[in-house]
Formats: structure tokens, C-alpha cells, sequence
């Protein structure tokens, strides 16, 4: 890491600028990536940026054109499909602090970065299992990685992705990155009935090699949320994780493009919204 002398640590990171009554949380339509956008009021946090520049059309869409701050910005694992569009996001945008994993890798995007982050004196803190981010009615709690996951993701990297849970009024969505089935199992024995949640993130946009039958007993979604392209060459989701998935409602952000949850702090009561017709 080239950032080291420039790092700041903390187990919690508390926000405050003004608010309304409602929450946004957009799983964005990135296509072959992840982009997870939550606003209340003035008050913007961004988990992953997808693969290219399309997060910043995204971004149009959801937030007023003079708002060019995002407090937030929080990248699960240094992976193109995750990371690309946040070269984009923190040349046009001001940014309040980052959180990652504490992961090498020396990827050329990954290197330039870090780079930015330490021109611009981004704060950057390290994600680690037990920080949580608050805002008003916002939680993210983060449960992984650990350092045994981060050994892990020395050989694996979707091992050591940020693990977290978003609590908003009246909903609760556990967001994955994109762990594999070593690493939702290990959390599932750590957890257990911690993981539960209202909606699943479904992990590495609905590989086989994730959402495991045991990992889906432990978080036991009412609805799964797939990012994942059209036509992808990956074959994502995974007919197999489709199957495991039988009985849970499925969103999918290549057939359903933008899906948003809009929470209202008052009433609880959340509605869904997609970009195209949500799922029956």
C-alpha cells in the first residue's frame, strides 16, 4: 500500500448534514458490476462504482446536478467490475472519506487509485469486521473482513470483500461484494442469526460459487437483489444459484435495470421501484 502514512482509523464514522423524511438506496444498472447508491437528504454513500464511467450517468439520474459531494465512498474489493467507476467518481466529485479492505493488489486501476485518494487527502479507513457508518437513519454495519479473511484474500480477493449491512427504516439489506462459499460459511459460524436481513446483495452477481444454501439459512432474505449485466459472458446468475434462490422474490438489474428502495423514516412503510417493471 502506498497510502500507509496517510491512513485514518476508526471503529465507527458518524455523519451529520442536513435530512428529510426519506431514504434512497439504488442498486444501480452498471451492468457487469456492482453500484450500490444511498441518499438522505444532502447526504450521499456510495458502495462500489461498477466497471466504467456509467456510474456517473447513474449518479445524474438520482441527485441534483450541483451536488458534487458524495461523503462516502466504500469499495468491497479492488475488482475491475467494482472499482472502475470510482477512478471517474473521485476526479468529478468531492469526496468525504473512503473505506476499503486491506488488501495488496497491484493492479494498474487499483494503483491509480490509491493515488488520487492520497492527491486529493481523501481520508481512507481501513474496513474491518465491528466499524459501522452512521447517518440519521442510516447503519452500515461491517462484518468482514477479518484477518482471517484477509489471509484468504491472498488467494481468493472476493474472500476479503467488504461484508456489511445496511439498516434503514422499516428494511435491512446485507451486502456481500463478492465472497465465495468459504467465506459465507465462515461468516454464517461467526454470525449466525446476526446475518439476517430483509434483503440479500446477492454475492459475485449470482456465481455459483456463492450464495450457498447454508449461507441463505443463516441470512434468510425475503428478497434477493442480482447486479449483473445482459448477456453476460460469465453466464450470471448461475442457473444453479437461481435454483437456491427458489422461494425468494428475485430483482435483477439487467431485466429490471435501477432497482430503488425508498423508505420513508416516518411511516416505515418502504417502497420498490425499478427502472423497468419490477418483478411480480
Amino acid at each position: 500500500m502506498i497510502l500507509v502514512g496517510t491512513l485514518v482509523f476508526g471503529m465507527a464514522l458518524f455523519l451529520q448534514k442536513s435530512s428529510d423524511g426519506k431514504v434512497f438506496v439504488s442498486f444501480m444498472n452498471v451492468g457487469q458490476g456492482d453500484t450500490i447508491f444511498l441518499r438522505q437528504g444532502n447526504f450521499d454513500l456510495l458502495v462500489d462504482g461498477g466497471p466504467d464511467l456509467s456510474v456517473l450517468q447513474r449518479l445524474g439520474e438520482t441527485r441534483p446536478a450541483w451536488d458534487r459531494k458524495i461523503d462516502v465512498i466504500v469499495l468491497t474489493h479492488p475488482d475491475q467490475d467494482h472499482l472502475g467507476g470510482l477512478l471517474y467518481v473521485v476526479n468529478k466529485y468531492k469526496v468525504g472519506a473512503v473505506v476499503l479492505p486491506k488488501i495488496i493488489e497491484k493492479t494498474k486501476n487499483y494503483r491509480i487509485f490509491l493515488q488520487s485518494i492520497m492527491d486529493k487527502q481523501i481520508p481512507l479507513v481501513f474496513a474491518e469486521a465491528g466499524q459501522t457508518i452512521i447517518y440519521n437513519d442510516i447503519k452500515l454495519e461491517i462484518f468482514s473482513p477479518d484477518e482471517k479473511l484477509l489471509s484468504w484474500g491472498k488467494t481468493n480477493i472476493n474472500n476479503a470483500s467488504v461484508v456489511s449491512r445496511l439498516t434503514i427504516p422499516g428494511v435491512s439489506a446485507l451486502l456481500t461484494g463478492d465472497v465465495e462459499a468459504p467465506a459465507e460459511n465462515y461468516l454464517a459460524k461467526k454470525y449466525n442469526t446476526i446475518l439476517k436481513s430483509d434483503i440479500l446483495k446477492v454475492g459475485h452477481h449470482g456465481s455459483k460459487t456463492s450464495t450457498t444454501a447454508g449461507f441463505l439459512g443463516v441470512v434468510k432474505p425475503k428478497m434477493a437483489i442480482i447486479s449483473v449485466a445482459a448477456k453476460n459472458m460469465f453466464g450470471h446468475p448461475n442457473p444453479l444459484t437461481l435454483k437456491r434462490l427458489g422461494g425468494v422474490k428475485v430483482e435483477r438489474t439487467d431485466r429490471m435495470g435501477t432497482i430503488t428502495l425508498e423508505s420513508d423514516t416516518k411511516t416505515r412503510e418502504v417502497k420498490l421501484r425499478c427502472e423497468k417493471e419490477c418483478a411480480l
